[in-house]
């Protein structure tokens, strides 16, 4: 009955933020395509969440982003990604900015973005 319903809600919600929260794909920093990413645009996306520790607190806001891929090997595409940023990250988003990145050889769409490359 309702109680039923209720627990398929709470299922789906919790299934929808659980793939939201997973972490980014830091193996492909080993496995993928090194790539020169460039930000196109960026605009908040609706999420975001504190981790506190015994001393300080780290904001991570959800932004989806719209980048233009330069790969190593092969062509350049544009793809949009979502992405939590640390308050620390933002200094360096801005259109055009260009971050380091690695590319998913069997999906382009997956993507990961060294923010702490130079």
């Amino acid at each position: 009955g309702v109680s039923a319903v209720l627990c398929g809600v709470f299922g789906l919600l919790l299934a929808r933020n659980a793939a939201a929260l997973r972490p980014p794909p830091r193996e492909l920093a080993a496995s993928g395509i090194p790539a020169r990413l460039t930000v196109r645009d960026y605009r908040s996306a609706p999420g975001g969440f504190n981790v506190r520790t015994n001393s300080s607190s780290v904001q991570f806001q959800r932004v989806e982003l719209d980048l233009d891929v330069s790969p190593a090997e092969g062509a350049p595409y544009r793809v949009s990604v979502r992405e939590y940023l640390a308050g620390r990250a933002f200094v360096k988003l801005a259109p055009g900015a260009v971050v380091a990145g690695y590319v998913d050889r069997a999906d382009p769409a997956r993507i990961f973005i060294d923010w702490r490359a130079r």
